[in-house]
């Protein structure tokens, strides 16, 4: 060990008052089972396991964030050990994102209990399998009501699935919003529920990992929440932002290992994003993986900007519908390519009206949405009302996107000094269709989740439309007013 540690006290603290608090207990309990906790983790067990006078979790729910190697796994085992052995939990539920992951701490939490007599005991019976991975204490043949912990990757399906009375979300980076929000009414029936969400950073789509980050932020009650963290900003390759963010350097973690991942990454394409990611703890920011930046956007209004001649319309909604945008694109008097908003409303059933008064009024190469989004709900109704829209492809999201960026950076894309697409271009960050490979296509995602980039993305179907569109003769003298 060395003589220096990183920080113990998490960047971001939030503990939810308690009456009573057994978190000693699991620090003697993975003790047992040879399990020497870093004074973090113990820490972690006192904030996560308080009780109200009433005897329920003082936390109901635990967000627990910090950068990769730092002993996440270690403390899942002992919260496991905990619910089995100590609290009676009939139903723990463990997911992962990686099969890998879910079978990794089945077997640590497994070699934990068969450390001690006392433990493995109990257990009747270990299921090991690619069908099932569990631990079984007690049920027929003894006097204890059946416990079981099941160790489980996350598809696709729903969250109802994972209903337990602990409910562990692993490589919470990659959890969809819909299984949580699927599992939290079934929780209800619970006597004395706890859900844990537990992660390194999460990447730009981590949708339901940063409502946890900014739940935390908030103070929000019963929540329990720890995250390490530096500054958007800061010196990436300043170690006492290392040990600020990785509580176990000088324990688990040697300074010259992240020295020489640090020297690895620095000079190659997105390697300091990574570091800082991976290392800093440092969330998808202006600094890190915003898309476009202010300036060069703020460099491309022109504020007599006008379309001349036919133009391609472009539209999208917001995830919940609340809100729809439709944009216009096409060249102005100087033969730029520009955009203009053409209106933006609540909800979206006037959005096909709107378009189809549009196409009366104007030459129109193309009507363009994405596809893959919920705009392609409009499709039928435009379709009823004569209006031909065209759905974009995957592919031709990627490249509608990738056109957009390139004519931003390059400033031979035009606009007006519009403020909700000013606020979704600044917001807007890359969602690479494959993560594994940072040259693969990409297209829009939110940084801030609040935030609608449906003006954004209208945008970008416009303009592609219009590139990609039949050309029509130009009708001089024709302007278009958004």
């Amino acid at each position: 060990m060395d003589e220096r540690v990183g920080a113990q006290v998490p960047t971001h603290h939030l503990v939810p008052p308690s009456a009573t608090n057994r978190g000693l207990e699991a620090v003697v309990l993975a003790k047992m089972g040879g399990l020497t906790l870093d004074p973090w983790q113990r820490n972690l067990m006192q904030d996560t396991l308080g009780f109200r006078d009433n005897g329920k979790f003082a936390a109901k729910e635990v967000g627990l964030i910090v950068p990769r190697q730092n002993g996440k796994s270690l403390s899942l085992v002992a919260r496991i050990l905990m619910g089995l052995f100590k609290l009676q939990e009939e139903k723990i539920i463990y997911t992962a994102h990686q099969l890998k992951t879910a079978t990794e701490i089945h077997r640590a939490t497994v070699d934990a209990i068969y450390r001690s007599k006392r433990l493995s005991a109990l257990v009747t019976n270990v299921y090991q399998s690619n069908q099932e991975r569990s631990i079984v204490l007690g049920g027929k043949g003894t006097n204890r009501t059946e416990q079981r912990v099941q160790f489980m990757t996350r598809g696709s399906g729903s969250g109802r699935g994972f209903a337990g009375d602990c409910v562990i979300f692993d490589e919470a980076y990659n959890l969809s919003p819909d299984v949580v929000a699927d599992l939290l009414p079934t929780l209800s029936a619970k006597p004395n529920p706890q859900v844990w969400y537990v992660s390194s950073t999460g990447m730009p789509d981590s949708d339901a990992l940063r409502q946890v980050h900014q739940r935390g932020l908030a103070g929000e009650k019963l929540l329990a929440f720890s995250e390490w963290a530096a500054s958007d900003g800061c010196d990436l390759s300043d170690i006492e932002n290392w040990y600020l963010t990785n509580p176990a350097l000088g324990i688990r973690m040697d300074l010259e290992t992240l020295e020489l991942e640090w020297r690895a990454l620095k000079d190659l394409p997105g390697g300091p994003e990574r570091f800082a990611r991976e290392r800093l703890g440092m969330w998808a920011s202006t600094d890190i993986d915003a898309a476009i930046p202010e300036g060069v956007w703020m460099n491309n209004i022109d504020g007599v900007n006008q379309i001349v001649g036919d133009i391609a319309i472009g539209f999208d909604v917001s995830p919940n519908q609340a809100h729809g945008a439709v944009y216009v694109a096409g060249q102005n008097a100087n033969g730029l390519l520009t955009i203009e908003r053409a209106h933006i409303d609540m909800g979206t059933q006037w959005i096909p009206e709107y378009i189809r008064g549009i196409t009366e009024r104007r030459k129109v190469r193309a009507v363009a949405f994405d596809g893959g989004s919920q705009a392609s709900a409009i499709a039928p109704e435009l379709t009823r009302l004569g209006v031909e829209a065209e759905a974009t492809s995957l592919g031709g999201v990627g490249a509608a996107c990738g056109q957009f960026f390139n004519a931003t950076m390059e400033s031979t894309l035009k606009h007006r000094d519009d403020g909700v697409l000013h606020t979704a271009v600044l917001t807007a960050i890359k969602l690479p269709f494959n993560k594994s490979d940072p040259d693969s296509r990409w297209k829009w995602g939110r940084r801030d989740m609040s935030i609608d980039i449906s003006p954004l993305v209208a945008s970008t179907m416009a303009l592609h439309a219009f590139s990609v569109g039949r050309p029509v003769k130009k009708r001089s003298g024709k302007v278009f007013y958004a």
